[in-house]
């Protein structure tokens, strides 16, 4: 659940079906470094003289699709080689697609997909990914996005799937070793 302070205006239904506002909103969205509501609202969205801050569950990027190599005209395929290319240029590493967030049925914002990066929170079931760092650098994958992934996990022999983090993820024929460097974060639930 994402709940938002609005300082001036309400927020109607229909903003969240707006690609345009939502671009807006999350390329704007950062952690609250403001000095103010930081306890209620780690998160906020400068709006021109406007600040909206923000609450949610977990964390406010939250992965809803995977894309791999899904393109619709010519001009669209030329955007995502330059993307990509800029992507492996940025990161260094294996890049299998890209992950979207920002809308749930909504291709807005999105970064690079890197299954090394991939963190599932033993207990929880939960799986995280890399995400900007000026959104504290980890975003939660959406539910059914997860389920998929956790087929796909693999795990040493002797390692019990509800207490252990997985340590490699096999995509489209490849098992990358996760890196697991989100543990660090979640360490407080362990």
């Amino acid at each position: 659940m994402l709940m938002i302070l609005f300082s001036v205006f309400l927020l109607c239904d229909d903003a969240w079906s707006d690609k345009a506002f939502l671009r807006f909103f999350f390329r704007r969205l950062r952690s609250n470094d403001t000095g103010r509501y930081q306890g209620e609202f780690p998160y906020y969205s400068p709006c021109g003289t406007e600040v909206n801050f923000v609450h949610c569950d977990d964390l406010p990027v939250v992965f809803s699709q995977l894309t791999v190599g899904e393109s619709e005209s010519e001009t669209e395929k030329k955007q995502e080689r330059r993307r990509r290319r800029r992507c492996e240029e940025a990161v260094g590493g294996d890049i299998a697609g890209e992950l979207w967030y920002g809308g749930d049925q909504n291709r807005i914002l999105s970064v690079p997909f890197q299954p090394s990066s991939l963190f599932m929170l033993p207990g929880t079931g939960r799986v995280y990914h890399a995400a900007p760092e000026k959104l504290g650098g980890i975003g939660l994958v959406k539910s059914s996005l997860a389920i998929d992934f956790g087929k796909s996990f693999v795990y040493t022999c002797d390692a019990n799937p509800e207490m252990d983090f997985p340590t490699g993820f096999e995509f489209q024929g490849k098992v990358y070793q996760l890196e697991n460097k989100f543990a660090q974060h979640f360490s407080h639930l362990q």
